[in-house]
């Protein structure tokens, strides 16, 4: 069984039909029998990038229509909270001077971590799918699989 971490340009580009999202990702997120986890820091960098994008004639994809696509497709989507283990796992990367300050992809780069080690325990496998070149140069430097968005 695989899993895939989707990050906010990944889950707008697919929600948007946007041709920006690369064939691979695209395959795997409509793929019914992918466990594809959202980490709820995405939904707060959604609110951000709408308020940013209003009034510039960017795509206008309200946070609370992402969470309403989301639900529609809850068959193979979940969102994971940001929970004791997330949390512990941000402050030590934030004291290991991973170089990344934003506390959204300090989450998604937790939730990421966390949920690679407790799948990897029970015999799953888990990629990022995004595009954020940090993140990706992040997990690649430690053998972690990336899916580029």
């Amino acid at each position: 069984m695989h899993f895939y971490l989707a990050d906010t340009n990944a889950l707008v580009w697919f929600l948007t039909g946007s041709p920006r999202l690369r064939t691979g990702a695209r395959r795997v997120l409509l793929n019914r029998n992918s466990h594809v986890l959202i980490a709820v820091a995405t939904f707060e960098d959604l609110r951000r990038k709408f308020q940013h994008q209003v009034g510039r004639g960017g795509p206008e994809l309200p946070p609370a229509l992402v969470m309403l696509e989301v639900a529609r497709c809850a068959k193979n989507v979940c969102v994971y909270p940001c929970d004791s283990a997330v949390i512990a796992e941000m402050l030590r990367l934030e004291h290991s001077r991973t170089g990344f300050t934003d506390p959204e992809d300090l989450q998604i780069l937790a939730t990421f971590l966390v949920l690679n080690r407790v799948l990897k325990r029970r015999g799953h496998a888990i990629a990022y799918v995004g595009s954020d070149s940090r993140i990706q140069n992040y997990f690649q430097k430690r053998d972690l699989e990336v899916l580029p968005a």
